[in-house]
Order: C-alpha cells, then sequence, then structure tokens
C-alpha cells in the first residue's frame, strides 16, 4: 500500500479560477523554496496591476482575467497529505494570498465571524492537517516573520517596515477598503475567482533544476553562486532545504556578504585547492 503514497505521476495542465484551485487542493501545503529568489513585487508597480485587474473584473470591463502560468513539484507526503513546491509564480501566489488575508481581516473586523471560518477553512488553512501544515502558504524563510504576523492579525506586533510582504499587504488593505465603498468582500471575493492561472505540474520524474534554469533564462540571468545552492539544495525535502540553508548557506552569504561574485570566488577557490 505505501508504495502507491510514493507515486508521483504529474497530471496534466489545467485552466482553473485561482480561488477554485486553492479550494480543491485539500491537504495540500505551497512551499516556497529556499533556492527561490526573494519576494520582490512591489506595491506600485505589480501588486497595483494585479489589483486593478480585479478591479476590472469586479466592475464588468473584463469577464475573466489571466494572471499566469504556475509551475510546481507535487510532492506526496502521505495518504491526505501533499506539497507543491512552487518552481515558477511565487511572486502572484503570494500576492495572492496577501489579498485574501487582507479581505479576512475586513471579515474580522466587522464581526463576521462565519465568513472568517469559511475563507479560513476553504483558502487559507488546511484544517485536518497537522500543525506544520495548517497553513497553505509557507513562503520564503526571509519572509515568513513578517507573513506570520499578517495570518495571525498581528501587524502591531511587526517591526520590518521595509519588507515587500508588509508594504504590499498595507497597500492591498488600503485598495480593498476604497473597493468596499461600492462593492461587498463577497462581490471581491466572486470576482477574484475570475482571476485565472495555467496550472502546470511537474513530478520527481521530470528535472525540476533544468525547468528552473530554463524559466530564469529570459529574465536576470541566474548567477554562479544561484546555480551552486540551487543544485544543492533543489532535489531534498523542504524542511532539509530550510535547515540547510539555515546552517551553511545564509550563514555563508553572512560572513562573505551575499555579493554572488565573492560567493562565486570563494567556491573557485575552494575547488582549486581540492585539485
Amino acid at each position: 500500500m505505501y508504495s502507491q503514497f510514493q507515486e508521483n505521476k504529474a497530471q496534466p495542465p489545467m485552466r482553473t479560477g485561482i480561488l477554485d484551485f486553492l479550494r480543491g487542493a485539500a491537504g495540500t501545503q505551497f512551499v516556497i523554496p529556499v533556492y527561490q529568489r526573494s519576494y520582490t513585487w512591489t506595491a506600485n508597480k505589480e501588486v497595483r496591476q494585479m489589483l486593478e485587474d480585479l478591479k476590472h473584473v469586479l466592475v464588468g470591463d473584463y469577464k475573466n482575467h489571466f494572471l499566469g502560468i504556475m509551475i510546481y513539484l507535487d510532492k506526496p507526503i502521505d495518504y491526505s497529505a501533499r506539497e507543491f513546491s512552487v518552481i515558477d509564480g511565487q511572486q502572484r501566489l503570494t500576492t495572492f494570498f496577501l489579498i485574501l488575508y487582507a479581505i479576512k481581516a475586513m471579515f474580522d473586523k466587522a464581526g463576521m465571524t462565519e465568513a472568517v471560518k469559511s475563507l479560513e477553512g476553504q483558502y487559507l488553512t488546511n484544517p485536518f492537517s497537522s500543525a506544520k501544515l495548517k497553513y497553505k502558504l509557507k513562503p520564503l524563510v526571509a519572509d515568513d516573520e513578517v507573513y506570520q504576523h499578517i495570518v495571525s492579525n498581528e501587524m502591531d506586533k511587526n517591526e520590518d517596515k521595509n519588507s515587500n510582504v508588509y508594504k504590499n499587504y498595507m497597500y492591498i488593505s488600503e485598495f480593498l477598503q476604497n473597493l468596499i465603498i461600492q462593492y461587498t468582500l463577497n462581490d471581491i471575493l466572486m470576482a477574484l475567482n475570475k482571476l485565472y492561472i495555467v496550472c502546470v505540474p511537474i513530478s520527481s520524474e521530470d528535472n525540476a533544476q533544468k525547468i528552473f534554469e530554463s524559466i530564469n533564462a529570459t529574465g536576470v540571468k541566474l548567477t554562479a553562486s544561484d546555480l551552486i545552492r540551487n543544485f544543492v539544495l533543489m532535489d531534498l525535502s523542504s524542511e532539509q532545504q530550510e535547515a540547510y540553508y539555515e546552517t551553511y548557506w545564509k550563514k555563508l552569504e553572512d560572513f562573505i556578504t551575499d555579493d554572488a561574485k565573492k560567493i562565486r570566488v570563494l567556491f573557485q577557490i575552494f575547488s582549486s585547492c581540492k585539485e
């Protein structure tokens, strides 16, 4: 029986409303791996564009709107839980969760307890999973502390005002406050599900490293240190990735600074010494 859980055949790509996708991913945690680049979307550019697209759908200018492609490595954990390790699409996925948490905070402020429970149970959490898998999104390690303040609705405890996660959440909250002058939060959620994505799951049989490099080949070029870090971490479990990153790689960056050229030189010197 256990061998059935080990099978990891990827499903075909599918077009889906993003809310439908999250609701259907029961027992699933979306993990942003440590080898991914930082969450770099900014309030006045990418986030504003995403919210303007939402507004166009809400007012009826668009019937729906294509957000983009999400590629993820589908890893079964056991008979009831899965991990989707996000290879491409982390920026829009993280932003979408920030929108949902901003709506949740507004429900909470209005005393709409049942709406809060519904939003959490269907889209934000895995209510029947272990504590480790409770939340549907596991953000980058660097963003996790700020994100947890948002999750627990304790923004007063957040001290990192320069975080993109913090800035974007605050921008989203203000944008939504302006929308609810004319529309209900239910209207906004209905419009959110008309934002759709194309999901492309891959399996352990695919080469995630090559896919990641190919996706990034047309953008900012991956540095030598990026490639080394990814090669070392990518095939490990998410727990091992975090442990290795925190124990070794982050300390290396902190010691040398995160200058990619200096890290590359270090590995060149190390390699020549080994020879």
